[in-house]
C-alpha cells in the first residue's frame, strides 16, 4: 500500500501534461500580463522549506533554491492560478518525499510557496513545449519564484555556491528563471555562483538554451554554470510530448544514471540507488537509454512503472513521474559531486 500511496502522490504532484493533454484546445491561450502583489517572503510561513537558521545545516557550503512541481488541481482565478492555501501546504509536504528531498542532504535547502497553475489548466492550455513557460510568465507564479529568489539572494545566501532545481511545472519554472530572471543586468552576477540548474521533467529545448547566450547544456557528470535535463519514456513512441521540444531531437538530455550525453546502455545495476516502497532500494531498478531523435531517456524494464498506469494519465509512454526517483541516489550524489567540483575552482 504504501508504493501505492508514494506513485499516487507523485502522480499527482507531478502530473504536467503531455501528449494526455487532448483537450480539444486548438492552441495555446493568450494571456495578458498579470500585474499582481508578490507573497511576502520575509514571512517564515511562506516558505515550505528554509535553512538560513537551521542549526543542523550551520556547516553546510552550498544552498538548493527548488521549485516543486504541479500540486494544485482546480484553478482558483480565471487564469488558471490557485492561491496558497492549507491544501498547497499539505501537498507539498507529500511532494516532497522522494522528490525535493533527494537535494536535501548536506545544503542548505530553499523552497517558498508560490502561486501556481492548476493541472486541468495545464491540460487544457500547454499544447506546445513553450507554452507552459510563456503561461508562466504571465501569471503570479512569475511574480513569486522571482520574488523569493530576491528575498533569497538577499537575505539568505551571502555568496554561497547554490543550486536551483525543479521538476515537471517547477522545472519550467527554473527555464523561465534562466531566461528572465538570471537576464536582468542587476541579477546576471548571480551566475558566478550557480553550481548547475536542473530541469527536470520539461526538456530543454536547444534552440532555446542556443538563444540564451550565458547558457550552455551539461557535457558530464562534473562540469559547473550547466543547466541539465532528463526526461523518460518507454520505447518506441512517436507521438508529440510537450514535456519535450516540438521537434523532439531538439531535445537536449542526460542520463541521469551514467552522466553521458550519448546512447551509452545504464543498466539498473549500475544505478546507486531508486525510490520506491518509501525507501531507497539498492541498487536502482530501471535501465536507461538516451534515444536521441526521441530527445529522452528510455526505460526498456519498464514493469514496475505499470501499476500506477502512467500511460493512461500522461498519453503515450511517459514515464514522467520516476523522473527523479528512477535514479534518486545518483541524483544525489551528482549533486554533491558538482558542488565540489565548483568549490574546488
Amino acid at each position: 500500500m504504501k508504493k501505492k500511496f508514494m506513485g499516487i502522490c507523485l502522480v499527482l504532484t507531478c502530473a504536467l501534461l503531455a501528449g494526455c493533454a487532448n483537450a480539444g484546445n486548438e492552441g495555446s491561450k493568450e494571456l495578458a500580463e498579470k500585474t499582481t502583489e508578490p507573497t511576502d517572503y520575509t514571512d517564515i510561513n511562506n516558505w515550505a522549506i528554509n535553512d538560513y537558521d537551521n542549526p543542523e545545516k550551520k556547516d553546510t557550503q552550498a544552498d538548493v533554491f527548488f521549485i516543486y512541481p504541479t500540486v494544485t488541481f482546480v484553478p482558483e482565478q480565471e487564469n488558471g492560478i490557485t492561491n496558497i492555501n492549507d491544501d498547497l501546504r499539505k501537498t507539498v509536504a507529500m511532494a516532497n518525499v522522494g522528490c525535493t528531498d533527494c537535494f536535501d542532504d548536506g545544503v542548505r535547502m530553499y523552497e517558498p510557496y508560490y502561486r501556481q497553475l492548476a493541472l486541468n489548466y495545464e491540460l487544457e492550455y500547454t499544447k506546445k513545449h513553450e507554452d507552459l513557460p510563456n503561461l508562466l510568465r504571465s501569471t503570479e507564479a512569475k511574480t513569486d519564484v522571482f520574488a523569493a529568489l530576491d528575498y533569497y539572494f538577499e537575505n539568505c545566501n551571502e555568496g554561497r555556491p547554490f543550486i536551483i532545481a525543479g521538476y515537471s511545472q517547477g522545472a519550467a519554472c527554473v527555464q523561465v528563471v534562466l531566461e528572465d530572471y538570471f537576464g536582468q543586468e542587476e541579477n546576471r552576477a548571480y551566475l558566478d555562483q550557480m553550481v548547475a540548474a536542473y530541469s527536470i521533467g520539461y526538456g530543454i529545448d536547444k534552440n532555446w538554451l542556443n538563444s540564451v547566450e550565458y547558457l550552455k547544456f551539461a557535457t558530464g557528470a562534473d562540469d559547473t554554470g550547466v543547466v541539465i535535463s532528463w526526461n523518460t519514456e518507454g520505447p518506441g513512441e512517436k507521438t508529440q510530448n510537450v514535456l519535450l521540444a516540438d521537434n523532439p531531437s531538439d531535445t537536449l538530455v542526460i542520463n541521469p544514471i551514467n552522466w553521458k550525453t550519448d546512447d551509452t546502455y545504464a543498466k539498473a545495476y549500475e544505478c546507486a540507488g531508486s525510490y520506491a516502497d518509501g525507501k531507497i532500494v539498492t541498487p536502482g531498478m530501471y535501465n536507461l537509454q538516451i534515444d536521441p531523435d526521441r530527445g529522452c531517456v528510455i526505460c526498456d524494464n519498464n514493469e514496475a512503472f505499470m501499476i500506477y498506469n502512467d500511460e493512461a494519465i500522461f498519453g503515450g509512454k511517459s514515464l514522467h513521474t520516476y523522473e527523479i526517483p528512477e535514479a534518486y541516489v545518483n541524483v544525489r550524489e551528482n549533486m554533491h559531486q558538482r558542488i565540489d567540483a565548483f568549490l574546488a575552482k
